[in-house]
């Protein structure tokens, strides 16, 4: 139902080799992973009706220098974060996902341009993730169901402000109005999942 790292079938073992960090990260190695699987991945079918090609994913990451020029003067400007994003990957989740080359066969025979499409990929599966994914909050006197996060990760292993993400297949066939909040889903395993 909800497509998060420890319900992948991305070995655990990879995605523990990241350390404790946020739950962007894993989750972006996830969805590149099952884009990658094709066919393979049970999440096929979903990954499928997502916009994973520019066009027509075209957030703001995907701007080019003249494109975001016409944005001068605006705030909007400032916050796409597109070249710190892709620093961080260039030093957590690219060199991870080259060491498992297997798991995540990319185009190019140069390193670099593996690391190209595969900072692209990042950035479509981060733009899902922003688009589509919810925060899924537990009970806070339980610790996360284990099918839910793997490892040594617990409930109390994440900020209130940095809960565990997840992409809801089901829940992204109802309206979803950012501004309203008007999907709230309460899965019979006390997972609340807020969008």
């Amino acid at each position: 139902m909800v497509l998060t790292t420890s319900n992948s079938s991305i070995p655990k073992e990879v995605i523990e080799e990241l350390g404790e960090i946020d739950s962007w990260l894993p989750l972006i190695v996830t969805i590149v992973y099952e884009i990658l699987r094709k066919d393979q991945s049970p999440w096929y079918p979903y990954i499928n009706v997502l916009p994973t090609t520019f066009p027509p994913l075209n957030t703001l990451m995907f701007w080019n220098k003249q494109e975001l020029a016409e944005l001068q003067g605006s705030a909007v400007v400032n916050k796409v974060g597109k070249e710190d994003a892709e620093e961080a990957w260039q030093e957590t989740i690219i060199p991870l996902m080259l060491k498992h080359s297997r798991l995540f066969p990319v185009e190019g025979a140069a390193e670099r341009a593996k690391r190209d499409e595969l900072i692209k990929l990042a950035h479509i599966a981060g733009s899902l993730i922003m688009a589509y994914a919810f925060d899924i909050d537990t009970d806070d006197d339980r610790k996360e169901p284990e099918t839910f996060y793997s490892g040594e990760h617990a409930e109390d292993d994440f900020t209130p402000d940095e809960p565990l993400k997840g992409m809801v297949p089901f829940a992204d066939m109802l309206n979803a109005d950012a501004e309203r909040n008007n999907v709230r889903l309460q899965l019979m395993l006390g997972i609340k999942l807020q969008r």
